[in-house]
């Protein structure tokens, strides 16, 4: 049985969040990690995620506050959070990742996940619920009208 490695959640709300980016530190500065994950582009009309290389977006529905948690697990994670879900696999060159926001042309990465390994493939799956919050523990109950993604990372190979 899988096990949950670490995990974390945002403790705010993320203002026009464009997705969860790789990221890299480089001479002391946070930026994207290459290839950049605009490359990526906003998800399909009618779609609510897009994937690519060192990145997925994410298209909120607008109904309320943002909040996303990320999770490393040592295997596939068995509990299927939300039925309104994707899996596939993504390449992270750098190993770390942060919500991206874009408000007006500004852009900001959030608090950075490490995955724990450079340059690998990653299964992941990403889960999204919209509702509103009066019970959801892995969330803050200051979320009340919100939409919430899960994001679970596990290695492609044992």
């Amino acid at each position: 049985m899988a096990e949950l490695i670490r995990s974390f959640t945002e403790p705010e709300n993320l203002r026009e969040v464009y997705g969860v980016v790789a990221v890299e530190d480089e001479d002391g500065e946070l930026g994207l990690a290459d290839p950049s994950a605009w490359e990526i582009g906003l998800p399909a009309e009618g779609e609510w995620l897009d994937t690519g290389p060192n990145g997925v977006t994410l298209q909120p529905s607008g109904k309320g506050s943002v909040h996303v948690r990320y999770e490393s697990w040592s295997g596939p994670p068995t509990e299927v959070w939300s039925a309104d879900a994707w899996s596939g696999t993504i390449l992270i060159t750098s190993g770390k990742i942060s919500a991206l926001s874009d408000v007006q042309g500004d852009e900001r990465l959030h608090t950075v996940f490490d995955l724990g390994e450079r340059d690998a493939v990653w299964n992941v799956r990403v889960q999204r619920k919209v509702f509103e919050n009066d019970t959801e523990p892995d969330f803050p109950r200051h979320a009340y009208h919100a939409e919430f993604f899960r994001l679970q990372f596990w290695p492609t190979a044992p």
